[in-house]
């Protein structure tokens, strides 16, 4: 993982303390922040960026649906293209969706998505750390 420029994210990696905790993510999203996702046309995400700290906070509040949908049941801690994230398994534990976080100043930037089966199909299940879904 980088040096203490995650700060708070970067000691916990959904920047939640439970379950629906909105204004604990708020607080760890820069104002302009924007998201990025791409399936590639072979899985469910949103088509264009998403822009600003309320609409991307509402985005991750629903992230237990999409990642249901994508049939997520594990995740791995990891360090993407040289940024905080995650990998996250299917059942047959091969990498189903993979997050990286852009932070600054202790608030996270971008976040980029990747779903697209073409796109993670060199990762394996050994990527990143475990990480149990339910903390």
């Amino acid at each position: 993982m980088p040096s203490e420029e995650g700060g708070e994210v970067r000691a916990c990696p959904t920047g939640l303390r439970r379950p629906g905790d909105t204004d604990g993510l708020i607080r760890l999203l820069a104002a302009d922040v924007v998201a990025y996702a791409d399936g590639g046309g072979k899985t469910q995400t949103f088509l264009r960026p998403m822009y600003g700290r309320g609409r991307i906070a509402r985005l991750l509040l629903r992230f237990g649906t999409w990642l249901e949908l994508l049939g997520a049941e594990g995740m791995r801690l990891a360090e993407v293209n040289g940024q905080p994230g995650a990998v996250f398994l299917g059942h047959n534990r091969r990498p189903v969706l993979v997050v990286s976080l852009d932070i600054a100043e202790g608030l996270v930037q971008t976040i980029r998505a990747i779903s697209n089966p073409d796109k993670l199909r060199h990762l394996d299940a050994t990527a990143g750390r475990p990480w149990p879904l339910d903390r």
